[in-house]
Protein backbone atom coordinates (compact mmCIF):
# COMPACT_ATOMS: atom_id res chain seq x y z
CA UNK A 1 0.00 0.00 0.00
CA UNK A 2 3.05 2.51 1.01
CA UNK A 3 4.60 1.03 -2.40
CA UNK A 4 1.38 1.88 -4.52
CA UNK A 5 0.91 5.61 -2.24
CA UNK A 6 4.33 6.73 -3.62
CA UNK A 7 3.50 5.57 -7.08
CA UNK A 8 0.50 7.64 -7.62
CA UNK A 9 2.19 10.82 -5.95
CA UNK A 10 5.42 9.83 -8.17
CA UNK A 11 2.98 9.71 -11.52
CA UNK A 12 0.38 12.89 -10.34
CA UNK A 13 1.73 16.13 -12.52
CA UNK A 14 -0.26 18.99 -13.25
CA UNK A 15 -1.22 19.97 -16.46
CA UNK A 16 -1.22 23.48 -18.87
CA UNK A 17 -4.47 24.37 -18.24
CA UNK A 18 -5.94 25.78 -14.40
CA UNK A 19 -7.50 23.18 -12.79
CA UNK A 20 -6.78 20.48 -15.01
CA UNK A 21 -4.82 17.19 -13.51
CA UNK A 22 -3.09 14.82 -15.33
CA UNK A 23 -2.52 11.00 -13.87
CA UNK A 24 -0.45 8.98 -15.86
CA UNK A 25 -0.13 5.22 -14.81
CA UNK A 26 3.15 2.90 -15.79
CA UNK A 27 2.30 0.14 -18.45
CA UNK A 28 3.57 -2.44 -16.18
CA UNK A 29 1.25 -1.35 -13.36
CA UNK A 30 -1.78 -1.91 -15.60
CA UNK A 31 -3.65 -4.68 -14.19
CA UNK A 32 -5.97 -5.24 -17.26
CA UNK A 33 -6.04 -4.08 -21.04
CA UNK A 34 -8.65 -0.47 -21.20
CA UNK A 35 -9.97 0.64 -24.34
CA UNK A 36 -9.07 4.30 -25.87
CA UNK A 37 -12.04 5.70 -24.50
CA UNK A 38 -11.45 4.52 -20.91
CA UNK A 39 -7.74 5.25 -21.35
CA UNK A 40 -8.10 9.05 -22.62
CA UNK A 41 -9.79 10.70 -20.00
CA UNK A 42 -6.99 9.49 -17.27
CA UNK A 43 -4.08 10.32 -20.14
CA UNK A 44 -5.01 13.89 -21.30
CA UNK A 45 -7.45 16.38 -20.24
CA UNK A 46 -9.32 17.61 -23.57
CA UNK A 47 -10.76 21.54 -23.69
CA UNK A 48 -14.02 20.24 -23.64
CA UNK A 49 -13.31 17.98 -20.00
CA UNK A 50 -11.49 21.70 -19.00
CA UNK A 51 -13.20 24.14 -16.79
CA UNK A 52 -14.74 27.24 -18.15
CA UNK A 53 -11.61 29.99 -19.24
CA UNK A 54 -9.26 27.63 -19.49
CA UNK A 55 -6.95 27.52 -22.71
CA UNK A 56 -5.06 24.53 -23.94
CA UNK A 57 -1.74 25.39 -25.75
CA UNK A 58 -0.28 22.66 -27.79
CA UNK A 59 3.41 23.10 -26.61
CA UNK A 60 3.16 22.83 -22.61
CA UNK A 61 0.86 19.72 -23.58
CA UNK A 62 3.72 18.02 -25.31
CA UNK A 63 6.01 19.55 -23.01
CA UNK A 64 4.20 17.93 -20.14
CA UNK A 65 3.85 14.70 -21.88
CA UNK A 66 7.45 14.45 -22.07
CA UNK A 67 7.90 14.52 -18.83
CA UNK A 68 5.69 12.15 -17.59
CA UNK A 69 7.05 9.68 -19.85
CA UNK A 70 10.23 10.85 -18.12
CA UNK A 71 9.49 10.50 -14.70
CA UNK A 72 7.23 6.88 -14.89
CA UNK A 73 10.21 5.48 -17.02
CA UNK A 74 12.49 6.49 -13.71
CA UNK A 75 9.88 5.47 -11.50
CA UNK A 76 10.19 1.74 -12.92
CA UNK A 77 14.00 1.70 -13.12
CA UNK A 78 13.81 2.51 -9.41
CA UNK A 79 11.52 -0.65 -8.61
CA UNK A 80 13.20 -2.75 -10.92
CA UNK A 81 16.64 -1.89 -9.28
CA UNK A 82 15.02 -2.37 -5.55
CA UNK A 83 13.22 -5.76 -6.87
CA UNK A 84 15.97 -8.68 -6.33
CA UNK A 85 15.22 -11.77 -8.57
CA UNK A 86 15.58 -15.11 -7.38
CA UNK A 87 18.22 -17.02 -8.08
CA UNK A 88 17.88 -20.88 -9.37
CA UNK A 89 20.76 -22.84 -7.57
CA UNK A 90 23.42 -24.77 -10.01
CA UNK A 91 23.20 -28.20 -9.07
CA UNK A 92 26.63 -29.38 -7.31
CA UNK A 93 26.48 -32.69 -9.14
CA UNK A 94 24.67 -33.84 -12.03
CA UNK A 95 22.95 -37.33 -11.74
CA UNK A 96 19.55 -38.97 -13.51
CA UNK A 97 16.94 -38.20 -11.15
CA UNK A 98 14.43 -40.60 -13.00
CA UNK A 99 17.16 -43.48 -11.89
CA UNK A 100 16.39 -45.87 -8.92
CA UNK A 101 19.67 -46.61 -7.33
CA UNK A 102 21.37 -48.88 -4.67
CA UNK A 103 21.59 -47.82 -0.78
CA UNK A 104 25.54 -47.36 -1.59
CA UNK A 105 25.16 -45.53 -5.13
CA UNK A 106 22.61 -43.40 -3.69
CA UNK A 107 24.00 -42.79 -0.23
CA UNK A 108 27.69 -41.65 -2.50
CA UNK A 109 25.18 -39.32 -4.49
CA UNK A 110 23.71 -37.69 -2.16
CA UNK A 111 27.40 -37.27 -0.29
CA UNK A 112 28.84 -35.28 -3.53
CA UNK A 113 25.20 -33.42 -3.72
CA UNK A 114 25.47 -31.33 -0.37
CA UNK A 115 26.25 -27.81 -0.45
CA UNK A 116 24.94 -26.71 3.56
CA UNK A 117 27.78 -25.11 5.77
CA UNK A 118 26.46 -27.15 8.70
CA UNK A 119 26.09 -30.96 9.81
CA UNK A 120 22.89 -31.81 7.84
CA UNK A 121 20.73 -35.25 8.46
CA UNK A 122 20.35 -38.21 6.37
CA UNK A 123 16.49 -38.17 5.56
CA UNK A 124 14.65 -41.12 4.85
CA UNK A 125 11.16 -41.87 2.71
CA UNK A 126 9.84 -45.01 2.33
CA UNK A 127 6.10 -45.40 0.35
CA UNK A 128 4.25 -48.53 1.42
CA UNK A 129 1.00 -50.47 -0.21
CA UNK A 130 -1.04 -49.52 2.50
CA UNK A 131 -4.38 -47.70 3.06
CA UNK A 132 -3.99 -45.66 6.62
CA UNK A 133 -7.53 -44.49 6.65
CA UNK A 134 -7.84 -48.48 8.05
CA UNK A 135 -6.81 -48.90 11.49
CA UNK A 136 -4.42 -52.30 11.05
CA UNK A 137 -2.51 -50.00 8.41
CA UNK A 138 -2.08 -47.00 10.16
CA UNK A 139 1.41 -47.62 10.93
CA UNK A 140 3.01 -45.90 14.25
CA UNK A 141 5.46 -46.80 16.67
CA UNK A 142 8.99 -46.18 17.86
CA UNK A 143 12.85 -46.87 16.18
CA UNK A 144 16.20 -47.55 18.23
CA UNK A 145 18.66 -46.85 15.75
CA UNK A 146 21.97 -48.54 16.41
CA UNK A 147 24.24 -45.43 16.05
CA UNK A 148 21.42 -42.52 17.15
CA UNK A 149 20.57 -39.52 15.21
CA UNK A 150 23.58 -37.74 16.18
CA UNK A 151 20.85 -35.09 17.59
CA UNK A 152 21.14 -34.59 21.80
CA UNK A 153 17.18 -35.20 22.96
CA UNK A 154 15.74 -33.82 25.98
CA UNK A 155 13.37 -35.91 28.05
CA UNK A 156 10.85 -35.09 30.29
CA UNK A 157 9.93 -38.09 33.09
CA UNK A 158 6.16 -37.18 35.17
CA UNK A 159 6.16 -39.76 37.74
CA UNK A 160 5.61 -39.82 41.61
CA UNK A 161 7.28 -40.69 44.75
CA UNK A 162 10.64 -42.65 44.06
CA UNK A 163 10.11 -42.92 40.25
CA UNK A 164 11.48 -39.08 39.98
CA UNK A 165 14.96 -39.47 41.42
CA UNK A 166 15.32 -42.68 39.55
CA UNK A 167 14.26 -40.41 36.12
CA UNK A 168 16.98 -38.35 37.75
CA UNK A 169 19.61 -40.82 38.11
CA UNK A 170 18.77 -42.18 34.55
CA UNK A 171 19.55 -38.66 32.89
CA UNK A 172 16.43 -37.38 32.21
CA UNK A 173 16.43 -33.61 31.83
CA UNK A 174 13.00 -32.85 33.42
CA UNK A 175 11.61 -35.11 36.33
CA UNK A 176 8.41 -34.79 38.62
CA UNK A 177 5.00 -34.48 38.96
CA UNK A 178 2.29 -31.98 40.11
CA UNK A 179 5.32 -29.41 39.75
CA UNK A 180 6.09 -30.28 36.15
CA UNK A 181 2.78 -30.20 35.15
CA UNK A 182 2.09 -27.16 36.44
CA UNK A 183 5.50 -25.83 34.52
CA UNK A 184 3.95 -27.30 31.35
CA UNK A 185 0.72 -24.98 31.56
CA UNK A 186 2.90 -21.73 32.40
CA UNK A 187 4.65 -22.65 28.66
CA UNK A 188 7.43 -24.62 29.42
CA UNK A 189 7.91 -27.50 27.08
CA UNK A 190 11.53 -27.04 25.96
CA UNK A 191 12.17 -31.17 26.07
CA UNK A 192 11.57 -33.32 22.95
CA UNK A 193 9.70 -36.60 24.40
CA UNK A 194 8.15 -37.32 26.95
CA UNK A 195 7.57 -40.19 29.51
CA UNK A 196 5.42 -40.93 32.23
CA UNK A 197 4.33 -43.85 34.66
CA UNK A 198 0.97 -45.10 34.67
CA UNK A 199 -0.16 -43.78 38.21
CA UNK A 200 0.78 -40.15 36.62
CA UNK A 201 -0.87 -39.97 33.47
CA UNK A 202 -4.15 -38.53 35.71
CA UNK A 203 -1.76 -36.00 36.30
CA UNK A 204 -0.64 -36.09 32.13
CA UNK A 205 -4.29 -35.70 30.98
CA UNK A 206 -4.69 -32.80 32.17
CA UNK A 207 -2.24 -30.94 29.81
CA UNK A 208 -2.57 -33.47 26.85
CA UNK A 209 -3.75 -30.22 25.09
CA UNK A 210 -0.55 -29.02 24.87
CA UNK A 211 1.81 -31.84 24.43
CA UNK A 212 -0.47 -33.85 22.11
CA UNK A 213 -0.18 -31.23 19.07
CA UNK A 214 3.75 -30.75 20.01
CA UNK A 215 4.43 -34.75 19.90
CA UNK A 216 5.12 -34.69 23.53
CA UNK A 217 1.89 -36.98 25.03
CA UNK A 218 3.44 -40.71 26.48
CA UNK A 219 1.78 -43.50 24.70
CA UNK A 220 1.83 -46.71 25.75
CA UNK A 221 2.35 -47.57 21.93
CA UNK A 222 5.62 -45.72 21.70
CA UNK A 223 6.33 -47.43 24.54
CA UNK A 224 6.80 -44.02 26.96
CA UNK A 225 3.84 -45.35 29.51
CA UNK A 226 5.67 -47.96 31.74
CA UNK A 227 7.22 -48.43 35.31
CA UNK A 228 10.53 -48.96 34.16
CA UNK A 229 11.67 -45.60 33.93
CA UNK A 230 15.45 -46.32 33.34
CA UNK A 231 15.49 -48.29 30.92
CA UNK A 232 13.39 -46.27 28.82
CA UNK A 233 15.23 -42.85 29.66
CA UNK A 234 18.45 -44.34 28.59
CA UNK A 235 17.03 -46.28 25.36
CA UNK A 236 15.40 -42.15 24.38
CA UNK A 237 18.75 -40.70 24.89
CA UNK A 238 20.58 -43.04 22.60
CA UNK A 239 18.33 -42.20 19.55
CA UNK A 240 15.06 -43.27 19.59
CA UNK A 241 12.88 -42.31 16.56
CA UNK A 242 9.15 -42.15 15.65
CA UNK A 243 7.46 -42.93 13.26
CA UNK A 244 4.04 -42.88 11.29
CA UNK A 245 2.74 -42.68 7.95
CA UNK A 246 1.09 -39.90 6.30
CA UNK A 247 -2.39 -39.76 4.34
CA UNK A 248 -0.77 -41.42 1.22
CA UNK A 249 1.34 -43.99 3.09
CA UNK A 250 5.02 -42.16 3.17
CA UNK A 251 6.85 -42.66 6.40
CA UNK A 252 9.45 -39.97 6.87
CA UNK A 253 12.21 -40.35 9.36
CA UNK A 254 16.06 -39.17 10.22
CA UNK A 255 18.95 -41.59 9.84
CA UNK A 256 21.60 -39.68 11.04
CA UNK A 257 24.14 -36.88 10.23
CA UNK A 258 25.94 -36.64 7.62
CA UNK A 259 29.15 -36.46 9.38
CA UNK A 260 28.56 -40.52 10.33
CA UNK A 261 30.13 -42.67 8.37
CA UNK A 262 28.74 -44.55 5.56
CA UNK A 263 28.12 -48.08 7.83
CA UNK A 264 26.77 -46.27 10.56
CA UNK A 265 24.03 -44.82 8.25
CA UNK A 266 24.08 -48.06 6.51
CA UNK A 267 23.41 -50.03 9.54
CA UNK A 268 20.71 -47.36 10.98
CA UNK A 269 18.88 -47.78 7.23
CA UNK A 270 18.83 -51.55 7.73
CA UNK A 271 17.16 -51.57 11.04
CA UNK A 272 14.84 -48.85 9.84
CA UNK A 273 13.93 -50.93 7.16
CA UNK A 274 13.55 -54.77 9.55
CA UNK A 275 11.37 -53.11 11.82
CA UNK A 276 8.79 -51.98 8.95
CA UNK A 277 8.60 -55.05 7.66
CA UNK A 278 8.22 -56.86 10.81
CA UNK A 279 4.92 -54.51 11.54
CA UNK A 280 3.64 -55.22 7.91
CA UNK A 281 0.03 -55.53 7.88
CA UNK A 282 -1.10 -59.01 7.25
CA UNK A 283 -4.38 -57.36 5.27
CA UNK A 284 -1.80 -56.12 2.51
CA UNK A 285 -1.10 -58.95 0.26
CA UNK A 286 0.44 -57.19 -2.84
CA UNK A 287 3.85 -55.84 -3.13
CA UNK A 288 4.64 -53.89 0.33
CA UNK A 289 7.46 -51.28 -0.38
CA UNK A 290 6.73 -48.99 -3.79
CA UNK A 291 9.58 -46.96 -3.75
CA UNK A 292 11.90 -44.99 -1.24
CA UNK A 293 13.99 -42.04 -1.31
CA UNK A 294 16.69 -40.52 0.86
CA UNK A 295 18.14 -37.43 0.42
CA UNK A 296 20.37 -34.84 2.49
CA UNK A 297 18.73 -31.48 4.59
CA UNK A 298 19.20 -29.59 2.01
CA UNK A 299 20.21 -31.43 -0.36
CA UNK A 300 17.85 -33.41 -3.38
CA UNK A 301 16.13 -36.38 -3.14
CA UNK A 302 17.76 -40.11 -4.73
CA UNK A 303 15.44 -42.74 -5.34
CA UNK A 304 16.58 -46.12 -4.28
CA UNK A 305 15.00 -49.12 -5.92
CA UNK A 306 12.74 -51.38 -3.49
CA UNK A 307 14.86 -54.46 -4.22
CA UNK A 308 17.95 -53.15 -3.11
CA UNK A 309 16.02 -52.15 0.54
CA UNK A 310 14.91 -56.11 0.80
CA UNK A 311 18.56 -57.38 -0.05
CA UNK A 312 20.34 -55.31 2.82
CA UNK A 313 17.79 -57.38 5.49
CA UNK A 314 17.99 -60.53 3.61
CA UNK A 315 14.51 -60.43 2.90
CA UNK A 316 13.97 -62.82 0.02
CA UNK A 317 10.07 -62.80 -0.26
CA UNK A 318 8.94 -59.41 -1.74
CA UNK A 319 5.39 -59.40 -1.24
Amino acid sequence: AREMSRLCRASRLWGSAPGSVRLVWPNWLCVRSVTAEERGPWIRTSSASAPQGAETNAAPEAESSGATSAAAAAVAEELSQQKTATKKRKPKYEYDKHHLWSISEALEIVRKSMFAKFDETLEFVIRLNIDPRKAEQNLRGAIDLPHGTGRPIRVAVFALADKVNEAVRAGADLAGGQDLVNKVKQGETNFDRGVATPDAMSLVGSVGRILGPRGLMPNPKLGTVTFDIAETVQRLKRGNIQYRTDTFGNIHMPLGRMSFSDDMLVENMKCAIQKLLEVKPATVKRKYILGAAMSSTMGPGVRLTPESLYSAVGYRNRR
